[in-house]
This record gives structure tokens, C-alpha cells and sequence, in this order.
């Protein structure tokens, strides 16, 4: 929930993880069932993918998330 987003994110980076946001559309055209109705407009899901920052993973086309 958005009220608990902060204690989360700096909850996260305290255990010394990167984060970054993972913001898809809820709507895809390519969708399984072939539907081509977008009953869900620009709504997008709002994700984290954390890693330890000792994974030395580079991430690439996803935004970092900022500390608040």
C-alpha cells in the first residue's frame, strides 16, 4: 500500500539491497486470450525487483528506485 511504500523501501535498502521499479501496463495487446479490449486504460502495476547489492547483477532499462 502506498501509505506503508516508504518503511518498505527504506526497510530494503537498510538490508542492503538494490531496487529498482518494474512498472507494467495492465493491459497487453500480445495477451493470451487475443483480446484486443483494453478495459484497463494507463493503469500499470507498480513492482520492486530488489537484489542484493553483493549479486553484482547489472540491471538495464529499469529505473532505480529513489530513497524517500
Amino acid at each position: 500500500r502506498r501509505e506503508h511504500s516508504d518503511v518498505l523501501i527504506r526497510l530494503i535498502a537498510s538490508l542492503d539491497y538494490r531496487l529498482y521499479w518494474h512498472l507494467p501496463r495492465l493491459f497487453n495487446p500480445d495477451n493470451f486470450a487475443g483480446n484486443p479490449h483494453n478495459v484497463f486504460g494507463d493503469i500499470i502495476s507498480r513492482n520492486m525487483l530488489c537484489l542484493p547489492a553483493e549479486s553484482g547483477v547489472k540491471v538495464e532499462k529499469m529505473q532505480p528506485v529513489e530513497m524517500p
